[in-house]
């Protein structure tokens, strides 16, 4: 399935909650900006949940 649209999704892997998101490297950035802001959004949501678990 595509990630954009699992990317919202909650996966668990046992206890472990699991994020599906891009691959981001090299020239990819440059050619594909709307994934960038997909995998920003991605990093912060893995901080909030980083930082509801300490």
């Amino acid at each position: 399935m595509a990630t954009y649209k699992i990317r919202s999704s909650e996966f668990y892997y046992g206890s472990i909650r699991v994020m599906p998101s891009y691959i981001m490297t090299g020239g990819n950035l440059l050619i594909e900006k709307s994934k960038m802001q997909m995998t920003t959004e991605d990093i912060a949501t893995m901080l909030d949940i980083i930082k509801s678990e300490l």
